[in-house]
């Protein structure tokens, strides 16, 4: 039970270092000249702090300690920003503590280049308040017990201000009331991702991007729904060799499938050579009148050998000389020579149109026309 409160308050402590990355910088004032100062309410809110107001939340349970779980959700209202962090102790059924954190004064300053040329925006706003709530009764004992972050009276269902306070070696002192906090995000259709931020004055320069903040009742919902089904496009040259290319799209994940084939198949796709096949998730849309941008989040890579195995070994090919085969080999992340493959949590945006069941498609390599089956 202690390693379990334990692993609460360094959770809370990690939900703060993700919140500096939310938090977050000025560096301008882009939107300044649309929102009030007072009272942190807006008018006419244009420009990118626009784009951010709305409810996001985390689409994943995930699992941060034996038999901890934790999801995340984002409120932005005007000038307002409120995190909160909530853990179960299964997989996100059961309440155990909830952590929030608002911010006030929020100000979407200059903007700034992540990988794949992809714009984002730095911002800072300023602390506000952080409560923590136990919700079962052995944690709200396990605090008062232990008296943590100086408050003895914990109450199950009741949230205490732990704003300014030392909560231990194991959490760490709380920042005070308005201490200003930089910070960075990247806005990917309906995705968002933050970067983790500082309260030093400097701007965070990567972003967390295994963790998505998907915007809720997101209008790209349709267009998701347009897609879903299973897409072939023809067996054509890549330039190099013959291709037959399948997209599948269920739910929020795409499942892509390239078929390679023998070069002497003078485009008669009769004899597999190799299989490449990649997985992604947390699909988002963004809708530019006929083109539209698919944006989605790299899980996986593989490659199964169906007619070259011997080469395969004979080469090392990506590093393994034990290639089966018909079997398929994990390759996501390998960075070598004539085998590089993005890691797990690298962005894709891809281009596509859509008239009714044919799909123009632009991956990394080309553009193809894709029949719905």
């Amino acid at each position: 039970m202690k390693n379990q409160m334990l692993a609460i308050l360094i959770i809370i402590s990690l939900c703060l270092g993700f919140l500096m990355a939310c938090s977050s910088s000025g560096g301008g004032s882009a939107d300044s000249d649309n929102q009030t100062s007072a009272d942190n309410t807006t008018t006419n809110l244009t420009g990118p702090i626009a784009d951010l107001q709305g409810t996001w939340r985390t689409n994943v349970c995930e699992e941060v300690d034996d038999d901890l779980y934790e999801n995340r959700s984002l409120e932005v209202s005007g000038k307002n920003f409120i995190l909160t962090s909530t853990q179960y102790s299964d997989v996100c059924i059961t309440l155990k503590a909830q952590f929030k954190s608002s911010f006030t004064d929020l100000d979407v300053g200059d903007n700034v280049s992540f990988t794949d040329n992809m714009t984002g925006y730095q911002f800072t706003m300023k602390w506000e308040k952080q409560t923590v709530t136990p919700f079962d009764n052995n944690t709200t004992q396990w605090l008062v017990d232990n008296s943590v972050c100086g408050v003895a009276d914990w109450q199950i269902d009741s949230p205490k201000d732990i704003t300014g306070k030392d909560c231990g070696n194991d959490a760490g002192i709380f920042p005070a009331k308005e201490t200003p906090y930089y910070g960075a995000y990247l806005l990917v259709g309906d995705n968002l991702y933050l970067g983790a931020g500082s309260d030093n004055g400097s701007y965070p320069t990567s972003l967390e991007t295994d963790r998505i903040f998907v915007k809720q009742n997101s209008s790209s919902q349709t267009d998701k729904t347009e897609l879903e089904g299973t897409w072939i496009s023809s067996c054509l040259s890549d330039g190099y060799v013959n291709v037959l290319k399948k997209i599948d799209v269920s739910g929020d994940s795409v499942e892509f499938e390239w078929t390679y084939y023998d070069q002497t198949d003078n485009q008669t796709c009769s004899t597999v050579r190799d299989i490449l096949a990649f997985s992604t998730d947390n699909i988002s849309i963004t809708d530019n009148s006929t083109i539209k941008t698919l944006s989605v989040t790299n899980k996986k890579w593989t490659l199964t050998p169906i007619g070259e195995t011997n080469d395969y070994n004979a080469i090392n090919r990506c590093g393994f000389s034990d290639w089966q085969m018909g079997v398929a080999r994990d390759v996501t992340g390998i960075s070598i020579p004539d085998c590089e493959f993005p890691p797990a949590g690298a962005l894709f945006p891809f281009q596509y149109s859509l008239d009714g069941s044919s799909l123009d498609f632009t991956d990394f390599v080309d553009t193809r026309t894709y029949t719905k089956q």
